[in-house]
């Protein structure tokens, strides 16, 4: 390399090469115009860019807001099966359970009412107040909410049955 500095070198160049000033000015305006379009052509690269750069802006807003509302949408369902469920586990327990229980008192009832002659324990004597306790006992066991409605049944038959056991009985 030259030690000389660049300015030094185009001003001898200037002396050794004389120029025309007009001649020079139409270059400076040609590589200005060259340095212009290549400006232009950077410009256009960099709206194209922006556009790019908003629509996905704007595509990942529009994602967003449907990821928002479906999940707030997935929040009120659930809100909607709790509550539902809620419903309708206050409905099993008012209507369904003692349905279910009246059921099963009657069944039991009548099961321990049928006792054939030969079914009665070796004794002669009718178990059928025992097995309405065990099953009313059973049934506690489960768990129901209208127990003493339970007891009370199971009383009640338990005392017919054994009123019928004491009282006299008419071979006809």
């Amino acid at each position: 390399m030259n030690p000389k500095s660049r300015r030094v070198q185009r001003k001898e160049n200037r002396k050794e090469h004389p120029q025309d000033p007009e001649r020079e000015i139409v270059e400076l305006r040609e590589r200005l115009q060259v340095q212009e379009q290549q400006v232009g052509v950077l410009r256009e690269k960099t709206k194209q860019w922006e556009k790019k750069y908003n629509d996905k802006r704007d595509a990942e807003s529009e994602k967003r807001k449907k990821t928002e509302s479906l999940e707030e949408t997935v929040k009120k369902h659930a809100e909607k099966e709790a509550l539902l469920s809620q419903q309708l586990e206050t409905i099993m327990k008012d209507t369904l359970v003692p349905i279910i229980a009246a059921v099963v008192m009657k069944a039991m009832y009548k099961r321990a009412a049928r006792v054939p002659q030969q079914d009665q324990n070796a004794g002669g004597q009718d178990d059928r107040v025992e097995r309405i306790r065990n099953l009313r006992s059973r049934f506690l066991e489960l768990g129901y909410e209208n127990a003493e409605q339970v007891v009370e049944f199971a009383d009640m038959w338990s005392e017919v049955i054994a009123v019928q056991n004491t009282a006299p009985r008419s071979y006809g």
